[in-house]
């Protein structure tokens, strides 16, 4: 299960490192057809960022991640 786990963060970190330069250039801020951006898919199926401090820990990485690598201007979205 996706969570705020250091293993798992990295390895997030280690793809979006390498998919997220490839993406950049394809956002509409930049003249591509790509208007937002999935950071997480089903989550709120399951997770709880407004009880649990753990999924919300795990959420705000992905976004700070995805601010990191995209920029502050892309749309994001689970």
């Amino acid at each position: 299960v996706r969570t705020n786990d250091t293993l798992y963060m990295q390895a997030v970190r280690d793809w979006w490192n390498v998919l997220l330069p490839i993406v950049r250039p394809f956002s509409v801020e930049n003249g591509g057809p790509i208007i937002m951006f999935q950071v997480e898919n089903e989550f709120g199926s399951f997770g709880d960022v407004f009880s649990n401090p753990n999924d919300r820990a795990y959420v705000l990485g992905l976004v700070s991640m995805a601010r990191l690598f995209l920029g502050d201007k892309v749309w994001l979205f689970t």
